[in-house]
């Protein structure tokens, strides 16, 4: 038996549409049993992850029945399509005798989610900047303030990545790229120098949260409101539909004035405070 801990993840944050992500504390358990007579599903991602590794390797696939203690919300922006990808290969891994490092892991989940954006941290943990080229995969890991919180907001309606991106515009302006590349260079400096004074500047975006934003009930209304209760700045998370907020210190002033406010908003949001995870995919 293999039990494989995997935690959530935000990406995208702000302006770094498809290169950032960071690994947040909560987590999917899945569990691996040798188990001859099980079908493995192409439909499901975890089953599927797994069953391509083995391929990959030039290994018979073994069976196995893949279960799930699942924590992170499935469609809302927090990574559990990356999550049950890193799964399933590190599950098949394990069972092959950890034959793989984590950036074979890496290389595999990229060929299956098609960037490294959201499996990056998933494997690595803490907060990836990731890039694609002609010579495959370029990553860097930044640690972030150990006083930074991240408060998800999660609403009950789920969004699925494809219907976020159709609503993307296929060319941007250059004034658009220019605005995006500016703002994410302040982000990353100002999280890495610990200048949360520009953290609010550095999530403003136009590439993806512009369009995406109509997607989301009472988006603008939140992002403007969370800013009012003290966060350092608020952005979708990954494709939505939860919205992250960046709280600095103690989050129980904020907490309470948010969920009293979501309360009083249609779809059920719920305020989950987190903090960055830094271990990434571990087996137990």
């Amino acid at each position: 038996m293999v039990r494989i801990r995997v935690p959530a993840t935000t990406a995208n944050m702000g302006p770094g549409f498809d290169v950032l992500g960071l690994a947040l504390s909560l987590y999917n358990i899945y569990e691996f049993k040798d188990d001859p007579n099980s079908v493995l599903d192409d439909k499901n991602m975890i089953h599927r992850a797994y069953k391509y590794t083995f391929q990959a390797m030039g290994k018979d696939v073994v069976n196995a029945e893949i279960t799930v203690e699942a924590e992170i919300p499935s469609s809302r922006g927090l990574g559990s399509s990356a999550a049950c990808i890193a799964a399933g290969i590190m599950g098949a891994n394990s069972i092959m005798g950890n034959t793989l490092d984590k950036e074979d892991i890496l290389n595999i989940a990229t060929q299956l989610e098609g960037h490294p954006d959201n499996v990056a941290p998933a494997i690595y943990g803490g907060l990836m900047i990731s890039v694609m080229d002609e010579d495959g995969i370029v990553t860097n890991r930044l640690e972030l303030s150990d006083d930074l919180r991240f408060i998800a907001l999660v609403p009950e309606f789920q969004l699925s990545t494809a219907e976020a991106r159709a609503v993307l515009p296929r060319e941007i302006p250059l004034k658009d790229a220019v605005y995006n590349a500016g703002r994410v260079s302040i982000l990353i400096s100002a999280l890495a120098t610990g200048r949360d004074d520009l953290i609010f500047q550095g999530l403003k975006d136009r590439i993806h949260q512009p369009y995406r934003g109509v997607l989301i009930p009472d988006f603008d209304r939140i992002i403007e409101i969370s800013r009012k209760f003290g966060a350092l700045g608020s952005y979708l998370s990954g494709a939505g539909s939860t919205i992250m907020c960046i709280v600095k210190g103690d989050t129980g002033r904020f907490l309470s004035d948010m969920e009293k406010y979501l309360s009083r908003l249609p779809n059920n949001w719920r305020a989950i405070p987190l903090q960055p995870d830094y271990e990434g995919a571990v087996e137990l």
